[in-house]
């Protein structure tokens, strides 16, 4: 707790001290917090310019002036300046700094520039050390995350395509008020099969694709089954999938399941997706990208229905034994083929029992969800299993809890389940691949959602740099190499259409 101290400056307005330490100039702090906005430089253009505790902000009106189209943001060490918040487009307390990546996305956060306000790395020297610690992982996760979309941004966009032109059965769901139970993969999961059977009719299935194995050999038929994956082992879970699917059009899934399976598609409004969906005469539902499918798998149950919800097998943590999954899992089921004696079953699952970047992603995701989140969604095991993390908000209850929240929802009348319903007739195919192939002749470079999508490093290079003549030609030339990739691979759609 710090000891905290508003004295009157010299020049007659306020300043203060933390721990007895100046934290602002006891002379004029205005004059301070000028020279201090006045000495930021960076080698690129900030979009973000983040103050680490900035006190009392007498630097704010300066940096607007500087920045008049920069985002500022104050992180916070304490709350005890929450008067002095006004102005700042984003406050942020230094514990949540990690929202700032699901807040700003990778490629705002590659271009933020994080500046400490001198005096608090004096005054909080252990909450300085942490955020920047904190600071250097959230600009490796967003490194990561702009890494994989250039590798896989082509292939999203081709899934996207052959979505489009492949999806013939449009559905929507209708929102109802009962109890919706998304089931994921983890472990615990296995724990939970026989009371999922039991009480299948209290509540709407929502699976997610890896789980959809272990339900179905359990003879568990899910409502919907769920795949935000783009990369091709995804379309393994989905093989022998029969249940209607919720889809980002840059899944990857088997063509098959794509002409016959009802399809409703979610549109997440910030990607080519979307455009080319909407083009295309699909209805959609909305959706969230969040790097995790069991938290767009959450965020739909939220808009599907008003009452509370259930998920079993969100473990979200490692495991002693190595073991990632409930059985049976498709992609378990082909690894264990290349087990043999010199590379065992134990080799291969000891990387389970080691901390992962990606798993701790997902977690954290939960763990900070507010507390509306908390009070509607419910982590849920049999009695015999206990969870070995906890997630925020979120409360971890067993089946008889579960029984109990059902019952009160039977007295009010409350069990009206969402429904899977019809929408609109598609356009048919060949007005559908006329309509991509405009939009793919009519990109251009000044297309940036469509720049962004096709080459996000080289992009995210040309925005932040401060001579961009330099980047433009190598923008145009990477722009023409990738549409040409799609207007081959739309030639090659065309001829099996």
């Amino acid at each position: 707790m710090c000891n905290l101290a508003f004295l009157v400056a010299k020049s007659g307005i306020t300043t203060c001290t933390v721990n007895n330490i100046h934290l602002h100039s006891k002379y004029d702090p205005e004059k301070e917090g000028v020279r201090f906005a006045e000495s930021i430089q960076a080698d690129f253009i900030p979009k973000v310019i983040v103050i680490i505790e900035p006190g009392l902000s007498y630097c704010l009106a300066q940096l607007k002036e500087l920045f008049p189209m920069v985002k500022l943001v104050a992180l916070r060490f304490t709350d005890v300046f929450n008067d002095y918040n006004n102005g700042w487009d984003l406050v942020v307390n230094y514990k949540n700094i990690d929202s700032l990546l699901y807040t700003l996305g990778e490629d705002i956060i590659l271009s933020t520039l994080f500046v400490n306000w001198p005096p608090s790395v004096k005054a909080f020297p252990k909450e300085t050390e942490f955020t920047w610690n904190i600071i250097k992982k959230l600009v490796k996760n967003a490194t990561d995350i702009l890494a994989t979309r250039s590798f896989f941004g082509i292939r999203w966009i081709k899934n996207s395509i052959k979505f489009c032109l492949n999806c013939n059965n449009n559905k929507t769901i209708k929102k109802g008020s009962g109890a919706v139970l998304i089931a994921a993969s983890g472990p615990s999961l296995e724990s939970s099969l026989d009371n999922i059977k039991k009480y299948r009719s209290s509540f709407f299935l929502i699976a997610l694709s890896s789980a959809y194995s272990v339900l179905k050999n359990a003879q568990i038929e899910p409502d919907l089954c769920i795949s935000t994956d783009g990369g091709y082992w995804a379309k393994k879970h989905l093989e022998k999938c029969s249940s209607p699917l919720v889809l980002s059009a840059e899944s990857a899934i088997p063509t098959r399941l794509l002409k016959t399976s009802p399809i409703i598609p979610i549109r997440y409004g910030d990607g080519i997706e979307s455009f080319l969906l909407d083009k295309c005469g699909f209805f959609t539902i909305p959706g969230k990208r969040n790097g995790t499918v069991s938290g767009t798998a959450a965020e739909l149950a939220f808009e599907i229905t008003s009452g509370p919800i259930f998920a079993c097998g969100l473990d979200l943590s490692i495991n002693p034994k190595g073991k990632q999954h409930s059985r049976p899992n498709r992609l378990e089921a082909l690894n264990e083929i290349k087990d043999y004696r010199l590379k065992t079953l134990e080799q291969r699952h000891y990387p389970g029992q080691l901390s992962s970047p990606s798993l701790a992603i997902y977690e954290n995701w939960f763990i900070k969800r507010d507390k509306n989140f908390g009070n509607r969604f419910f982590r849920l095991s049999h009695s015999s299993w206990k969870y070995s993390n906890k997630l925020g908000n979120i409360s971890d209850i067993t089946w008889q809890d579960f029984c109990g929240i059902i019952s009160k929802m039977s007295e009010k009348k409350l069990l009206d389940m969402p429904k899977i319903t019809c929408c609109n007739t598609l356009p048919d195919v060949s007005t559908r691949l006329n309509s991509i192939k405009k939009i793919i002749n009519e990109i251009s470079i000044i297309d940036q959602q469509w720049i962004s999508s096709l080459i996000p490093a080289e992009y995210l290079t040309y925005t932040r740099s401060i001579e961009k003549k330099s980047q433009l030609e190598n923008i145009k030339v990477k722009l023409n190499e990738k549409i040409k990739i799609i207007n081959d691979f739309l030639y090659d759609m065309e001829k099996s259409i």
